[in-house]
C-alpha cells in the first residue's frame, strides 16, 4: 500500500499513511504532521519512496519512518533518550524528538559530516526544529 501514499503537501502524505494503516496510532501521525518532509527531502518530499540526499545516501521513505517509528512505539515515551545512527537528513531525528517530547532528548549521529551540516541545516528551516537544536533534543 505504500506506493498509494504519496501527498501533495506533509498533511495528506501523513493522512495517506494512515490511510493505508501505514500508521496506525496517533502519537506517530502527531509527531510526523510536526515535522515538514520538506525541509528534508531535496525533491519530491511527498512522495512514499527513497530520496536521494547526497553523498550516496538517500532519505528513507516515509512509510519506512513510520513503520520505524510504529515498532518502537512502546520504547518511544516522553522523556525516553534515542540515538538515532545514520541520521543523514535528520528528518527522523525530529519525528523521533517529538515522540520522546517533552523532557526527552535524541541524539543523530552520521559518519558522514556534510550530512551531519545538512541536518542542522535542515533542522534550522522549522520552527519546531530550531527549539530542538537549542534544547539539544535534536
Amino acid at each position: 500500500m505504500a506506493w498509494r501514499s504519496h501527498g501533495t503537501s506533509n498533511e495528506t502524505l501523513v493522512q495517506n499513511l494512515a490511510k493505508n494503516n501505514l500508521i496506525k496510532s496517533d502519537r506517530v501521525k502527531d509527531a510526523m504532521l510536526k515535522v515538514d518532509r520538506a525541509h528534508y527531502a531535496p525533491a519530491s518530499p511527498y512522495e512514499d519512496c527513497p530520496q536521494p540526499i547526497g553523498h550516496r545516501a538517500t532519505i528513507s521513505a516515509p512509510h519506512m519512518h513510520a513503520s520505524a517509528c510504529e515498532s518502537l512505539l512502546d520504547y518511544l515515551q516522553p522523556g525516553s533518550k534515542v540515538l538515532d545512527i545514520g541520521s543523514g537528513s535528520g528528518y527522523l531525528t525530529a519525528v523521533l524528538a517529538n515522540l520522546v517530547a517533552p523532557n526527552g532528548s535524541v541524539i543523530g549521529i552520521d559518519h558522514i559530516q556534510p550530512l551531519v551540516d545538512m541536518g542542522k541545516q535542515n533542522m534550522q528551516k522549522s520552527e519546531e526544529g530550531r527549539r530542538m537544536l537549542d534544547s539539544g533534543a535534536g
